[in-house]
């Protein structure tokens, strides 16, 4: 990855790491998919006009933490998609936060999305999810 491809990510990979052992695959997974929710809610008008650029950043954060949330649980019983109600579930538990069904089902198809490309991934981050990532040492 070039340090423009890098630059272009709205929420920075340094956010996801103090120590060398905070570099592992699940904050890789974190990293990608909150930056994957963010450019999908920011290019949506009524999302956009709706919430300010900070209340997106944290959504994304935290869509992307309860999305993970989701994943697990689903994996675990051995299916490979993520319900919207999952992830309003999580949102609830976690954060006691309610977002509009909009900000929901946009999550919800980006996670999905992303899940389609872990499937068939290498790396296999959504089942180590302990392991030493070493991608983000190819960062600026």
């Amino acid at each position: 990855m070039s340090r423009d491809e890098w630059d272009n990510f709205a929420i920075p990979a340094r956010n996801f790491w103090i120590t060398e052992s905070d570099k592992t695959l699940e904050n890789w997974f974190l990293y990608e998919l909150s930056n994957a929710i963010h450019s999908a809610l920011v290019t949506d008008e009524t999302v956009r006009t709706q919430h300010t650029g900070v209340e997106l950043l944290e959504f994304s954060l935290r869509l992307a933490r309860c999305g993970k949330a989701a994943v697990q649980k689903r994996i675990e019983k051995g299916e490979e998609r993520v319900a919207s109600r999952d992830l309003r579930e999580e949102l609830a538990r976690q954060f006691r936060a309610i977002y509009t069904a909009r900000v929901i089902e946009i999550a919800s198809k980006v996670i999905n999305d992303h899940l389609e490309i872990c499937f068939v991934c290498p790396t296999q981050c959504i089942y180590n999810w302990d392991t030493y990532c070493s991608m983000f040492e190819l960062g600026p």
